[in-house]
């Protein structure tokens, strides 16, 4: 865990990790649907998925996992990560887990750790524009 408020809890291992290539039917830019995601760190990283940011944590999104990120939110205070600068944006996920490893839902994650190849507000829209249902 990284400070006492719970920002981030990632257990990171070794090395770093490319961008995916974004999966059938993303788009790019920010009107996109989604975009994948890989969670930074080794094949043994795990991320926290939390049911809001900085929020309880609801599982972890281990490097095997399918991550969508769908959208963004601002959580008001920047988070630190190690290979990615300090932002307050966390994405809205979908996880599936790899092989019975790992969470499979829905969640947050400190965009920090997320790698999904560019800047998020970039990419896709806040949460607040996404349409119900």
């Amino acid at each position: 865990m990284r400070g006492r408020a719970g920002i981030v809890t990632a257990a990171l291992l070794t090395g770093l990790v490319a961008s995916l290539p974004q999966g059938a039917g993303a788009q790019t830019g920010a009107s996109a649907d989604w975009r994948q995601g890989k969670v930074f760190g080794g094949s043994e990283a795990a991320v926290a998925v939390r049911d809001r940011p900085y929020g309880s944590v609801v599982g972890f999104a281990t490097a095997e996992s399918t991550i969508r990120a769908l959208c963004y939110v601002d959580g008001g205070r920047p988070v630190t990560g190690w290979w990615h600068p300090a932002n307050p944006y966390w994405d809205r996920v979908e996880v599936a887990a790899s092989g019975g490893r790992g969470y499979t839902g829905y969640g947050y994650v400190a965009d920090v750790w997320l790698d999904t190849g560019g800047d998020i507000t970039a990419q896709l829209k806040p949460c607040s524009s996404r349409k119900a249902g």
